[in-house]
């Protein structure tokens, strides 16, 4: 799994697609042709659950707008925290998503205090 370098977060609208917030984490080392991932979080519930850009290295990620707490949550109070993902190997479209830690201490309480 790859490690998260930093991340970037915004929030969009447009005519068309309405309200999203979104996500865009940079890697520490390009995986798989892999540079960067982006989560988009939509009110409307995604069609797809997203795909590769295999040109550019740019990985989209297509997630109902629930799902944002939980991923800048875990963003903004664990270290290191890693993404992986698993892609159609014919369509590049994306099968799976998550973002982790480690293995980490028992009660470590909040703020996360482990190294």
């Amino acid at each position: 799994m790859p490690a998260i370098l930093n991340y970037k977060v915004g929030i969009v609208r447009s005519a068309k697609a309405g309200p999203c917030r979104w996500i865009t984490l940079a890697m520490e080392t390009p995986t798989d042709g892999v540079a960067s991932v982006s989560f988009f979080f939509h009110e409307k519930v995604p069609s797809s659950l997203g795909f590769l850009n295999s040109q550019t290295g740019f990985l989209t990620a297509n997630l109902p707008a629930a799902d944002f707490d939980g991923i800048y949550k875990v963003l903004n109070t664990e270290k290191p925290v890693f993404v992986h993902w698993r892609l159609d190997p014919d369509e590049h479209g994306l099968l799976s998503i998550d973002i982790s830690t480690r293995e980490e201490p028992l009660g470590e309480g909040f703020p996360d205090t482990s190294p």
